[in-house]
Protein backbone atom coordinates (compact mmCIF):
# COMPACT_ATOMS: atom_id res chain seq x y z
CA UNK A 1 0.00 0.00 0.00
CA UNK A 2 2.71 2.44 0.68
CA UNK A 3 5.08 1.18 -1.55
CA UNK A 4 7.43 4.09 -2.78
CA UNK A 5 6.70 6.11 -0.03
CA UNK A 6 8.82 4.69 2.95
CA UNK A 7 12.15 4.95 3.40
CA UNK A 8 14.76 3.30 6.30
CA UNK A 9 16.24 6.40 7.94
CA UNK A 10 19.64 4.38 8.38
CA UNK A 11 20.81 3.62 4.79
CA UNK A 12 18.11 5.52 2.41
CA UNK A 13 16.79 2.37 1.27
CA UNK A 14 12.79 2.31 0.56
CA UNK A 15 10.92 -0.09 2.56
CA UNK A 16 9.50 -3.37 0.76
CA UNK A 17 6.39 -5.31 1.99
CA UNK A 18 5.73 -8.87 1.97
CA UNK A 19 2.72 -10.67 3.28
CA UNK A 20 3.46 -13.24 6.28
CA UNK A 21 1.66 -16.56 6.64
CA UNK A 22 -0.50 -15.47 4.52
CA UNK A 23 -2.33 -12.95 6.15
CA UNK A 24 -0.71 -9.81 7.49
CA UNK A 25 1.63 -7.27 5.38
CA UNK A 26 4.80 -6.44 6.88
CA UNK A 27 7.35 -3.59 5.96
CA UNK A 28 10.93 -3.93 6.15
CA UNK A 29 14.42 -2.63 4.55
CA UNK A 30 15.01 -3.86 1.26
CA UNK A 31 19.41 -3.34 2.74
CA UNK A 32 20.28 -2.67 -1.09
CA UNK A 33 23.53 -1.16 0.23
CA UNK A 34 23.89 -4.68 2.28
CA UNK A 35 25.18 -3.01 5.47
CA UNK A 36 21.58 -2.13 7.09
CA UNK A 37 20.66 -3.65 10.48
CA UNK A 38 16.83 -2.80 10.19
CA UNK A 39 16.18 -5.39 7.57
CA UNK A 40 15.63 -7.55 10.54
CA UNK A 41 12.89 -5.38 11.80
CA UNK A 42 9.55 -6.06 10.34
CA UNK A 43 6.89 -3.29 10.97
CA UNK A 44 2.67 -4.48 10.45
CA UNK A 45 0.85 -2.66 8.29
CA UNK A 46 -1.76 -1.57 10.53
CA UNK A 47 1.43 -0.25 12.85
CA UNK A 48 2.76 2.13 9.60
CA UNK A 49 -0.71 3.48 9.08
CA UNK A 50 -0.55 4.64 12.78
CA UNK A 51 2.90 6.05 12.42
CA UNK A 52 2.05 7.59 9.57
CA UNK A 53 -0.99 9.55 10.59
CA UNK A 54 1.18 11.22 13.18
CA UNK A 55 1.66 13.59 9.78
CA UNK A 56 -1.38 15.74 10.52
CA UNK A 57 0.09 16.87 13.57
CA UNK A 58 3.00 18.26 11.18
CA UNK A 59 0.33 19.93 8.77
CA UNK A 60 -2.88 20.34 10.48
CA UNK A 61 -4.24 24.10 11.60
CA UNK A 62 -6.84 24.73 13.57
CA UNK A 63 -10.48 24.95 11.36
CA UNK A 64 -12.23 27.70 13.42
CA UNK A 65 -8.62 29.47 12.54
CA UNK A 66 -9.07 28.53 9.03
CA UNK A 67 -12.62 29.96 9.04
CA UNK A 68 -11.55 32.62 10.38
CA UNK A 69 -8.40 33.78 7.99
CA UNK A 70 -10.89 32.76 5.10
CA UNK A 71 -13.57 35.22 6.13
CA UNK A 72 -11.12 37.60 6.47
CA UNK A 73 -9.36 37.31 3.41
CA UNK A 74 -12.41 37.52 1.55
CA UNK A 75 -13.78 40.63 3.18
CA UNK A 76 -10.65 42.03 2.32
CA UNK A 77 -10.72 40.97 -1.23
CA UNK A 78 -14.34 42.48 -1.44
CA UNK A 79 -12.93 45.69 -0.17
CA UNK A 80 -10.50 45.34 -3.23
CA UNK A 81 -12.92 44.77 -5.52
CA UNK A 82 -14.97 47.84 -4.79
CA UNK A 83 -11.93 49.91 -4.86
CA UNK A 84 -11.42 48.60 -8.67
CA UNK A 85 -15.01 48.91 -9.19
CA UNK A 86 -14.99 52.44 -8.22
CA UNK A 87 -12.11 53.41 -10.23
CA UNK A 88 -13.08 51.87 -12.93
CA UNK A 89 -16.59 54.04 -13.04
CA UNK A 90 -14.14 57.40 -12.87
CA UNK A 91 -12.07 56.10 -15.62
CA UNK A 92 -15.26 55.48 -17.73
CA UNK A 93 -16.32 59.22 -16.23
CA UNK A 94 -13.43 60.76 -17.75
CA UNK A 95 -13.30 58.71 -21.32
CA UNK A 96 -16.85 59.86 -21.74
CA UNK A 97 -15.90 63.71 -21.08
CA UNK A 98 -12.65 63.45 -23.54
CA UNK A 99 -15.31 61.70 -26.14
CA UNK A 100 -17.17 64.70 -25.35
CA UNK A 101 -14.76 67.65 -25.84
CA UNK A 102 -13.48 65.32 -28.68
CA UNK A 103 -16.58 65.90 -30.53
CA UNK A 104 -16.95 69.41 -29.54
CA UNK A 105 -13.82 70.13 -31.13
CA UNK A 106 -14.59 68.48 -33.90
CA UNK A 107 -17.83 71.14 -34.16
CA UNK A 108 -15.56 74.21 -34.05
CA UNK A 109 -13.64 73.22 -36.49
CA UNK A 110 -16.31 72.28 -39.06
CA UNK A 111 -17.46 75.38 -38.09
CA UNK A 112 -14.37 77.31 -38.71
CA UNK A 113 -14.06 78.51 -35.46
CA UNK A 114 -10.53 77.09 -34.64
CA UNK A 115 -7.78 76.80 -37.76
CA UNK A 116 -6.57 73.32 -38.55
CA UNK A 117 -3.67 73.83 -36.17
CA UNK A 118 -5.22 74.25 -32.95
CA UNK A 119 -7.86 71.15 -34.55
CA UNK A 120 -4.62 69.18 -34.83
CA UNK A 121 -3.05 70.40 -31.05
CA UNK A 122 -6.11 69.62 -28.97
CA UNK A 123 -7.38 66.48 -31.49
CA UNK A 124 -3.93 64.74 -30.42
CA UNK A 125 -4.04 65.48 -26.97
CA UNK A 126 -7.59 64.15 -26.29
CA UNK A 127 -6.35 60.75 -28.51
CA UNK A 128 -3.53 60.49 -26.26
CA UNK A 129 -5.94 60.92 -23.09
CA UNK A 130 -8.19 58.62 -24.54
CA UNK A 131 -5.14 55.96 -25.12
CA UNK A 132 -4.22 56.22 -21.40
CA UNK A 133 -7.42 55.98 -20.03
CA UNK A 134 -8.28 52.79 -22.55
CA UNK A 135 -5.04 51.60 -21.21
CA UNK A 136 -5.93 51.67 -17.57
CA UNK A 137 -9.10 51.01 -17.98
CA UNK A 138 -7.97 47.72 -19.87
CA UNK A 139 -5.73 46.62 -16.93
CA UNK A 140 -8.96 47.53 -14.26
CA UNK A 141 -10.77 44.69 -16.17
CA UNK A 142 -7.98 42.00 -15.45
CA UNK A 143 -8.43 42.64 -12.00
CA UNK A 144 -11.75 43.00 -11.65
CA UNK A 145 -13.58 39.93 -11.57
CA UNK A 146 -10.54 37.59 -11.30
CA UNK A 147 -9.99 34.53 -10.20
CA UNK A 148 -9.79 35.78 -6.47
CA UNK A 149 -12.09 34.11 -5.10
CA UNK A 150 -10.94 30.82 -6.85
CA UNK A 151 -8.11 30.98 -5.56
CA UNK A 152 -9.24 31.73 -1.96
CA UNK A 153 -11.37 28.81 -2.13
CA UNK A 154 -8.41 26.91 -3.21
CA UNK A 155 -6.20 27.98 -0.76
CA UNK A 156 -9.45 26.95 1.82
CA UNK A 157 -9.54 23.79 0.84
CA UNK A 158 -5.57 22.90 0.86
CA UNK A 159 -5.72 23.98 4.88
CA UNK A 160 -9.13 21.82 4.84
CA UNK A 161 -7.30 18.65 3.97
CA UNK A 162 -5.46 17.68 6.37
CA UNK A 163 -8.38 18.81 9.46
CA UNK A 164 -10.58 16.43 6.82
CA UNK A 165 -8.87 13.55 6.50
CA UNK A 166 -7.48 13.34 9.60
CA UNK A 167 -10.85 12.13 10.99
CA UNK A 168 -11.13 8.38 11.08
CA UNK A 169 -7.95 8.13 8.65
CA UNK A 170 -7.26 4.73 10.36
CA UNK A 171 -10.59 2.98 9.60
CA UNK A 172 -11.00 3.64 6.18
CA UNK A 173 -10.00 1.59 3.74
CA UNK A 174 -5.97 1.28 2.44
CA UNK A 175 -6.77 2.46 -1.33
CA UNK A 176 -7.61 5.79 0.66
CA UNK A 177 -5.32 5.99 2.83
CA UNK A 178 -2.71 5.26 0.15
CA UNK A 179 -4.10 8.46 -1.76
CA UNK A 180 -4.09 10.61 1.44
CA UNK A 181 -0.16 9.66 2.06
CA UNK A 182 0.81 10.11 -1.39
CA UNK A 183 -1.29 13.54 -1.83
CA UNK A 184 0.87 14.86 1.86
CA UNK A 185 4.26 13.03 0.99
CA UNK A 186 7.00 12.04 -0.99
CA UNK A 187 8.53 9.57 1.30
CA UNK A 188 8.37 9.27 5.02
CA UNK A 189 11.72 7.60 6.67
CA UNK A 190 11.58 5.00 9.46
CA UNK A 191 14.10 4.77 12.57
CA UNK A 192 13.85 2.13 15.26
CA UNK A 193 10.69 0.74 14.03
CA UNK A 194 9.35 4.61 14.25
CA UNK A 195 8.85 7.69 11.94
CA UNK A 196 12.02 9.63 12.16
CA UNK A 197 10.87 12.70 9.16
CA UNK A 198 8.32 13.30 6.64
CA UNK A 199 9.27 15.14 3.22
CA UNK A 200 6.25 16.84 2.14
CA UNK A 201 5.16 17.71 -1.03
CA UNK A 202 3.99 21.33 -1.96
CA UNK A 203 1.61 23.10 -0.93
CA UNK A 204 2.55 20.97 2.71
CA UNK A 205 5.75 21.55 2.91
CA UNK A 206 4.71 25.24 3.01
CA UNK A 207 2.10 24.34 6.09
CA UNK A 208 4.74 22.56 7.63
CA UNK A 209 7.16 25.14 7.92
CA UNK A 210 4.93 27.70 10.55
CA UNK A 211 5.84 26.76 13.34
CA UNK A 212 3.12 28.25 15.70
CA UNK A 213 0.04 27.26 13.83
CA UNK A 214 -1.94 29.03 16.18
CA UNK A 215 -0.63 32.01 15.22
CA UNK A 216 -3.43 33.79 13.04
CA UNK A 217 -0.57 36.20 11.55
CA UNK A 218 1.71 33.45 10.29
CA UNK A 219 -1.43 31.89 9.07
CA UNK A 220 -2.59 34.89 6.91
CA UNK A 221 0.87 35.07 5.30
CA UNK A 222 0.35 31.21 4.22
CA UNK A 223 -3.49 32.52 2.58
CA UNK A 224 -1.07 34.42 0.26
CA UNK A 225 0.93 32.13 -0.68
CA UNK A 226 -1.38 30.59 -3.08
CA UNK A 227 -0.80 26.51 -2.21
CA UNK A 228 -2.46 24.29 -4.56
CA UNK A 229 -2.92 21.46 -3.54
CA UNK A 230 -1.69 17.90 -5.10
CA UNK A 231 -3.78 15.29 -6.60
CA UNK A 232 -6.62 16.95 -3.85
CA UNK A 233 -9.88 15.37 -3.68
Amino acid sequence: MYRGVLRCSNCGCVLTASRKKGKHIYYYCTNGKGKCGEHKSYLKENYVSGELAKVFDKIKFDERLINLCYKAKMEELQTNENYLTKAEENLKSRLDIILTRKNAVLDLFIDGKIGKDIFDIKSNSLNNEEIEIKKELSELKGKIGSKGKETLERIKEVFLYPVNKEKGFLKIEDEKKEKVIKTLLWNASFANQKIACFSFKEPYNILSKVEDKSDFSQMLRGWDSDPRPIGYT
